[in-house]
């Protein structure tokens, strides 16, 4: 059985407001980590990402990597502390039950959502 990483970042079509774009596109830091865990076997990563707009998404960004775009209304962000964030990836997390979880960055929603993983889901 692989392994599998959950792995919170930022897709960059939210930080920019480039909702029309199909392909969901990461820092240098996300970027150099999911090229190297493409290059590796054995290993299977979620990319989870919230945006404040439902948006086209690939299912699958590399043979072992799978994106999932979990659409959160303006009101589950900074105003509520992130609590639709939180939420809804506490959700996606009970569902794909990882063997480890990386939140990526101090910003926004993804530090803060990994700091509250559902019980389920064990560090």
């Amino acid at each position: 059985m692989p392994l599998k990483i959950a792995f919170l970042t930022t897709d960059n079509r939210e930080n920019f407001k480039e909702y029309e774009l199909s392909t969901p596109y990461f820092g240098a830091g996300p970027e150099a980590l999911l090229q190297g865990f493409g290059a590796l076997s054995g290993i299977e990563v979620h990319v989870v990402s919230c945006t404040q707009r439902p948006m086209q998404s690939p299912e699958k960004i590399d043979k072992n990597i799978w994106f999932h775009s979990l659409y959160v209304p303006k009101i589950g962000w900074l105003r509520t502390l992130y609590q639709g964030c939180i939420r809804a990836v506490r959700r996606k997390l009970k569902d794909l039950q990882p063997d480890i979880v990386h939140g990526q960055g101090t910003e926004r929603d993804c530090a803060i959502s990994t700091v509250f993983p559902p019980a389920e889901v064990v560090f």
